[in-house]
């Protein structure tokens, strides 16, 4: 079988076996324009997984988990890098906040969903994409949705990174413009055969990221009110 998806403004034509919906939430990705790359993954490939995962899985699942590799692998040659993270866009602007996992990710931008309300969107729960595009960088919604399966097909300018570590308060940290995110930012995920996840491309640096220049930092106390913005911000919306 063959579909075809819209990831990040790039046609990825997907050769598979099993059902794609039971590893990916498609809905709005499908497209019928030119692929520019194919993916697919061999028998060899699907075992290597099966193993990797100690059967835990079936293969429909192994199958999507090696054709998420590839494509993330091939969105290298397009500017587009894949994150470990929750992107959230506030009026059109992309927001994106990336941890380790089972620091807050989901939990921040959750109080961020119920802060802003209509004004807010999830576009990713669990891997977006930061594609440099025309203008700038932006965030981009993919099919791989986490197990909460959050988010959509949204591609929004990117408008700041935000790294979140376990306080025992709210501190929001800006860094200055000029000064590289260095060790705090994670660098972009493209998965590395057999499924360790490598770094692969580095993130978006401070020049020219469509408004988000250095990633700032930020201290998250799981459970935090108002979306974990300071208290002078809250009420007024982002800027």
């Amino acid at each position: 079988m063959e579909t075809r998806l819209n990831i990040a403004g790039v046609t990825v034509s997907v050769a598979h076996r099993y059902d794609l919906t039971d590893a990916w939430c498609c809905a709005g990705h499908e497209t019928a324009a030119e692929p520019q790359f194919t993916v697919s993954a061999t028998e060899e490939e699907l075992g290597q997984e099966f193993d990797r995962l100690k059967g835990r899985f079936d293969l429909a699942a192994c199958e999507g988990n090696c054709l998420y590799r590839r494509a993330a692998l091939g969105m290298l040659d397009y500017d587009g890098c894949l994150l470990h993270a929750t992107a959230v866009a506030v009026d059109g602007a992309g927001y994106v906040f990336t941890a380790p996992g089972g620091t807050g990710k989901s939990t921040h931008a959750g109080l961020w969903m119920q802060v802003f309300g209509p004004r807010a969107l999830m576009v990713n729960g669990d891997k977006p994409i930061l594609r440099r595009m025309e203008g700038g960088f932006s965030v981009c919604g993919t099919p791989w949705r986490g197990k909460e399966r959050l988010g959509c097909a949204a591609v929004v300018p990117l408008r700041g990174v935000c790294l979140l570590e376990r306080g025992g308060g709210e501190r929001h940290r800006a860094r200055r413009p000029g000064h590289g995110a260095g060790p705090h930012l994670p660098p972009g995920l493209a998965p590395g055969d057999g499924g360790a996840g490598g770094a692969a491309a580095g993130p978006p640096g401070p020049a020219g990221a469509g408004g988000a220049g250095v990633p700032p930092p930020v201290q998250h106390r799981p459970g935090g009110g108002a979306g974990g913005l300071p208290r002078h911000e809250r009420g007024k919306g982002v800027r």
